[in-house]
């Protein structure tokens, strides 16, 4: 009985360390972080840990809007419909970010979160599509993003937000009626204080999200300048 009894004492205590390496060894829950003032939030799904935070007030530029694609088939589909529907946004972070459970607002309405781990570096652009459009073909370093539903832009006009985890406001813009196969972009290219204008339309394309605007000044990856630092 005594030597039983040893054997489940030293069974105990053998094991007993190894639960507590494993404990140790756990990551915190990407939810509950608290770095930089930012916070992931609880409610969010979180697939594994980003390896940078989420993105913070002001750091998205709302920069590109195809809203009414016309006869542009983005997504190359064979088919130019309301899938087409585009948003280019560039990210003006002074520290890699996250766009992980934001939302996009259209007209009040909420189209989704973005389900979307990748870090965006300072100056990359983003196109951010609806959830029926097919993979992008985009230029090196340009990333393709999709919300939990179709965009639904508004021919007539729309003002447009990106909410964060934190319900603040990411980025945002208020864009006036489209005109078709014809985006609305920043000019300036990339300057979130710039007001949006009809695209150039050069050798019959009207738009060029993904990219930096031909015969403009541009901010960002891709760009002929880069944004300076933030305060």
């Amino acid at each position: 009985m005594i030597a039983s009894a040893r054997f489940a004492l030293c069974i105990v205590v053998a094991l007993a360390p190894c639960a507590a390496c494993s404990l140790l060894a756990e990551p915190p829950d990407p939810r509950s972080v608290l770095a930089d003032g930012r916070v992931v939030a609880a409610d969010v799904a979180v697939d594994a840990p980003p390896a940078c935070l989420p993105a913070r007030t002001g750091e998205v530029v709302v920069n590109e809007i195809l809203a009414r694609p016309g006869g542009v088939d983005l997504d190359g589909d064979g088919v130019a419909n309301h899938r087409d529907e585009a948003v280019e946004l560039v990210f003006r972070g002074d520290i890699a970010g996250h766009l992980q459970g934001t939302h996009l607002w259209v007209a009040g309405q909420d189209r989704g979160a973005i389900a979307d781990i990748r870090c965006l570096l300072p100056g990359q652009r983003i196109v951010l599509t609806g959830s029926t459009a097919g993979p992008l073909t985009l230029a090196e370093g340009v990333l393709q993003v999709r919300t939990a539903k179709p965009l639904d832009l508004r021919d007539g006009g729309a003002h447009i937000e990106l909410r964060g985890v934190l319900d603040t406001a990411l980025g945002q813009a208020t864009y006036g009626p489209a005109v078709a196969g014809q985006s609305q972009v920043r000019s300036p290219d990339g300057e979130a204080d710039a007001a949006l204008a009809a695209h150039p339309v050069i050798a019959g394309v009207g738009h060029s999200v993904g990219g930096p605007t031909p015969a403009e000044p541009n901010a960002g990856r891709g760009g002929d300048r880069q944004h300076p630092p933030r305060n």
